[in-house]
């Protein structure tokens, strides 16, 4: 199956593509910068999702063997908690970038790909990776004194969210469909260990979210035989939205 990645770069998108790989599946990803040295992908594409015309222009120049079965759209601008970062969460500076990025990027994209799709009467799939923070807010307290996520972040999932819900009635009677994985954060080098353990207690597992519960998800909602899975927001968050 040919899947297109955006973000390929990015470390949840690197690791999501390498399972992709492995299960057999020809993955191309699109980034803004040179391929990551750690990439897995199959055919990567240079593309800055900010400009909306390179990015239309990459679509307009695939051949029909080109065209991917399913699209996930896994860029994203977020703010990372690293030790004694500081932080605004009304910081507007970054607002066209995190908006481009995180919400215009998946909406030419999904109109783009979505048409190919119908126009050739194709079925196929997409993915948005959302997040939790696109209906819960971040909990202040499990960050370091200084330190809140931007505003921003959750308020473009939230759209992405919303994106999904209406694309998926538009799309699905001619075969496509569209979902959202609402994710809660997985463990990353990035993050200090204060964090981890004060994070960890909001969930009911106790634990981090581990990547591969993404990979689950992924391969389910890809799956051929899945036909009624729409609009779904999958929410994959060891129980951090239960309490």
């Amino acid at each position: 199956m040919k899947i297109l990645i955006t973000g390929s770069n990015g470390n949840l998108a690197r690791k999501l593509a390498k399972h992709l790989v492995q299960r057999g599946h020809s993955v191309e990803g699109i980034d803004i910068g040179m391929i990551n040295e750690n990439a897995s992908v199959s055919v990567y594409s240079k593309v800055d999702l900010r400009q909306p015309n390179e990015l239309l222009g990459y679509i307009k120049a695939l051949n029909p063997t080109q065209i991917p079965a399913v699209l996930i759209n896994a860029a994203a601008i977020d703010s990372v908690p690293e030790f004694g970062a500081k932080s605004d969460p009304f910081d507007f500076e970054s607002f066209d970038d995190i908006m481009h990025v995180n919400l215009r990027g998946p909406v030419v994209l999904t109109r783009e790909i979505g048409n190919l799709w119908k126009n050739l009467g194709s079925k196929g799939v997409i993915i948005n990776i959302s997040s939790i923070y696109s209906a819960l807010s971040p909990d202040p307290e499990v960050y370091d004194a200084g330190f809140i996520k931007n505003v921003l972040y959750g308020a473009s999932k939230a759209a992405l969210d919303s994106l999904t819900r209406q694309s998926a009635t538009i799309y699905a009677r001619y075969g496509i469909r569209v979902n959202s994985i609402q994710m809660a954060g997985f463990s990353s080098p990035v993050h200090s260990q204060r964090f981890v353990e004060k994070i960890s207690m909001k969930y009911v597992t106790q634990k981090m979210m581990n990547i591969e519960s993404l990979f689950c998800a992924v391969d389910y909602l890809i799956d051929e035989n899945n036909h009624d899975a729409v609009g779904m927001m999958l929410r994959i968050d060891g129980g951090y939205s239960l309490i």
